[in-house]
Formats: structure tokens, C-alpha cells, sequence
């Protein structure tokens, strides 16, 4: 039991490595190394702060008195010697650099030290006896690790990797990275892949098993699927195929980054790809980074929360959708009864162009608090032919249910040229205590090249 819960540990701690990393930059004032530069670097600040970082997420649930408890429970076991001789002030860190024959690569883990005799008596408490080399290297094997663990310490940090081959030796003292190299940065984790640092000959490969993955799932048609279906499941795996192909051959670098801002009460989460300059890939990416859409707009300065996206079909998919969303609703419209035809179809007609359009631009964002603590939640959707969109939901209305019908007002309020609407919605105790009891409101603002219709919760 003594040797699994070690083993846990450290499993526990890589998986906190893996989901990704950052550091402070002020953990080492050795200049960092320019000419250090592995395929992948994870990175986690300070165990102290990720401790803070974690009351203050509890506390923000509603679960103070819990995060009092946790934040205790963590610092209770962290002494002069750190943590089992882990030092808690300093940032934690792994890397990946990937050799020709994968087996020779180096997956590194770096663990800052407070104590090297803490840690190694810590290793032993666990049955876990470390054999040490005659160059100071230390090697570690266990029945549940398929490859014995060889580490060293130097720099105040403990330096760990598997032994995949019996040939692969530790790198020697003065080639290790420094702290400040691979720990360099701001922020709560985050993972950056170079993905230009990748040997050729393993990308080519990656490229070789992408097309063959992508070739299977092609050959694979499911059960009841028509001709049109067919044809946009292929045109969607061919464009993915050519997407994923260009990343691994084009690709610069990837970079996920998760902060959090205590003072600001700011959680932020980005994602980055950029290209090898001059390819199609970064032409396209750049393009993407200058598009503007409904959803940013939406954007307000007093967000909780909220987000956007937009994306347009590549013309090979979009031209094969539009069969399908006919064959959809030809066969919807066919199943469905004479009520349900009445409401339904008027709907499908206008919402028509919007559905083949080939593009997406929505947006959502939960804004407040306002003056009597309520909260306001606000959405949007770009669409087309907005006006016959207006017109349709005025037209059905006569054939919706009488409890429906009665919950809908039309041209309540209007807003310039604009006309407003409103649904009255029950709402349960928990949704009032956030939102209050408002309706329901939403419009169709139409503009030059399309239309716009957006819903809003407004409290009270």
C-alpha cells in the first residue's frame, strides 16, 4: 500500500504536468538558453500558488468553509523541507524532445528540490530504493512502470525520464536545460508544442497514418446512411485529412495557456497555432485572425462570462450540405402531422438560406451584476433573409397551442427600426435567484449583407 501511494503521487503529478503548464520567470535568474528548443514543454507555477489558486476557484463556488479546509490540508503537510523535499516556492516543469528513432527520445519531468535527502528518505518510506550510478545519476524501477525511471539532481530541481532504451543514457550535468529555459512565462498551466521541431521523418509518418486513419473511417458507412449523407461525410473527412496534413507539415508552433487573475477574478483560456512563414497555412491563419463577427460584438465591459465563435464551410462541404438539409426536412415535413406542417414548414422555408449558408457566427455572454444583484444573459446568431424569418414567426403564430401562443407578444417594444419581442418563461427558484423573473426578449435586426437575431433576458 506504502509503494501504490507513491506511485499515485507521482502519477498525480504528471497528470497535473500533462494537462498543461506555466511558471513564473523569476524562478531562476539564469538567462535562459536560446538554443533549447524541444517539441513540447508543459509548465505549472508554483505548488504554493496553484494551492491559493485552488481556495479561491472553491470559494467562488459558494464552498469557503471547504476551501479553508483544503488550503489547510495542503499547507499542514508542507514543512521547512518542502513537500517530501519538494520545494512548493519554485515552478514545476516537463519536456519532449523527439530523436529519428523514438525510442532514443527523452521525456523529461522537472520537480523542484527543497531537500535532496527529504526526497530520497520520502522515496524509501514508499519501498522505492533508488540504485545510485557512479556520474550521480540515480535509476528507479518498480513492477507497475514498464521502464526504469533515471534521475539526477542539479540546478535545485530534480530531473527525471524514463529509460526506454537500455542504450539511452542520462544527459550529462551541462546539457541540462536551466530552470529559466524551460520554466519561463506567466500564467495558471500551459502546454506549448513547436511542432516545426519535429524530426521530418516522424511527420511524414504522422502524415502517412492520418491519411490511412482517415481512409478507414471513409470506408466505413453506417447503417441507413442515403448517398447525400455519404457524400458529405467524405467531403468533411477529406477536409479534415487536408486541415490536420497542412498543421503537420506547415505547422510552427501550438500554444494553450490557462490563467487565472485572483485580483481581477479573471479565468482566461487560449489557444494559438501559427505556421512556418510564407506557407498557406500561416496565410490562412492570419486571414481567420482578422475576421470580425457578431459574437465579438456582443462583447460587453461588465461580462461575467461568455464567448463567440465564427466559422464558414469550406466550399467542397458546403455545396454537398445543402442536399442534406433537403432530404432532412423533406423527410421530417413527411412524418410530421398536419399541425405540426403548419407551424414547421413556414420556419424551414425561411430559415433556408441561413442553413445552406456555409457559415456560423453566434455569440453568448452573461453580463451584471446589476443594481439588485440580477444577472442579464444575452444572445446572438447571424442569419439570412432576416425579414422573411420576421415574417414567418408572425405567420405561425395563429397555429401554435393556446398556452404558447399566450406566452408570445409581438412588438412590445421597439429599438430605432427595430421591433422587440417577448416570451414569458417559468423559471425555477435557482434560474429567478440569478436572472429575476423578466421575460424572454428577442428581435431580427436586419443589416447590408445579412440579418441578425438575438434573445436577451433582461432582470428586473
Amino acid at each position: 500500500m506504502r509503494k501504490s501511494g507513491m506511485l499515485t503521487l507521482f502519477a498525480g503529478l504528471a497528470a497535473l504536468l500533462m494537462v498543461g503548464a506555466s511558471a513564473r520567470g523569476d524562478d531562476n535568474k539564469t538567462e535562459p538558453d536560446a538554443n533549447f528548443k524541444p517539441v513540447v514543454v508543459l509548465r505549472v507555477k508554483a505548488l504554493e500558488e496553484v494551492i491559493a489558486d485552488l481556495r479561491y476557484l472553491v470559494k467562488q463556488a459558494g464552498r469557503e468553509e471547504e476551501a479553508k479546509q483544503l488550503e489547510g490540508l495542503l499547507k499542514g503537510r508542507i514543512g521547512p523541507n518542502g513537500l517530501e523535499g519538494i520545494d512548493t516556492k519554485k515552478a514545476l516543469g516537463l519536456y519532449v524532445k523527439l530523436e529519428k528513432k523514438l525510442n532514443q527520445s527523452q521525456v523529461m519531468l522537472m520537480l523542484p528540490i527543497a531537500s535532496e535527502k527529504t526526497f530520497l528518505k520520502a522515496l524509501e518510506g514508499f519501498d522505492l530504493k533508488p540504485e545510485k550510478e557512479k556520474d550521480g545519476t540515480y535509476k528507479l524501477t518498480a513492477e507497475v512502470v514498464p521502464f526504469p525511471i533515471l534521475f539526477r539532481f542539479a540546478n535545485g530541481y530534480l530531473y527525471a525520464m524514463p529509460q526506454f532504451s537500455e542504450k539511452a543514457s542520462f544527459p550529462a550535468v551541462k546539457s541540462l536545460p536551466k530552470p529559466a529555459t524551460v520554466l519561463s512565462g506567466s500564467g495558471l498551466l500551459s502546454l506549448t508544442v513547436n511542432i516545426d521541431e519535429v524530426p521530418a521523418d516522424v511527420r511524414k509518418l504522422a502524415v502517412t497514418g492520418l491519411v490511412s486513419q482517415i481512409g478507414n473511417l471513409k470506408d466505413e458507412k453506417p447503417e441507413g446512411e442515403t448517398e447525400k449523407q455519404t457524400a458529405l461525410r467524405e467531403a468533411v473527412l477529406d477536409e479534415v485529412a487536408t486541415h490536420l496534413k497542412s498543421v503537420i507539415e506547415d505547422g510552427k508552433s501550438l500554444k494553450l495557456n490557462l490563467d487565472l487573475d485572483r485580483k481581477k477574478h479573471d479565468l482566461s483560456l487560449s489557444l494559438k497555432l501559427t505556421g512556418k512563414a510564407g506557407t498557406t497555412l500561416s496565410k490562412n491563419l492570419a486571414e481567420v485572425g482578422k475576421t470580425e463577427g457578431l459574437g465579438a460584438a456582443l462583447m460587453g465591459a461588465n461580462q461575467v462570462m461568455g464567448g463567440f465563435a465564427r466559422l464558414t464551410l469550406p466550399q467542397s462541404v458546403n455545396k454537398v450540405l445543402g442536399p442534406v438539409i433537403d432530404e432532412a426536412v423533406t423527410k421530417f415535413l413527411k412524418k410530421a402531422d398536419e399541425g405540426q406542417r403548419k407551424i414547421a414548414k413556414p420556419l424551414l422555408e425561411a430559415l433556408d438560406a441561413s442553413l445552406k449558408g456555409g457559415s456560423l457566427d453566434v455569440g453568448a455572454e452573461l453580463r451584471g451584476p446589476g443594481k439588485k444583484g440580477k444577472y442579464t444573459f444575452i444572445a446572438g446568431l447571424a442569419v439570412k433573409d432576416g425579414d422573411k424569418i420576421e415574417k414567418a414567426i408572425k405567420d405561425v403564430l395563429p397555429n401554435l397551442p393556446a398556452d404558447i401562443r399566450k406566452a408570445i407578444k409581438t412588438g412590445v417594444a421597439k429599438s430605432g427600426d427595430v421591433a422587440i419581442h417577448s416570451v414569458e418563461q417559468k423559471l425555477d427558484a435557482n434560474a429567478k435567484e440569478v436572472l429575476g423573473d423578466g421575460p424572454l426578449y428577442f428581435a431580427v435586426r436586419m443589416t447590408r449583407c445579412s440579418s441578425r437575431w438575438a434573445r436577451t433576458r433582461w432582470t428586473r
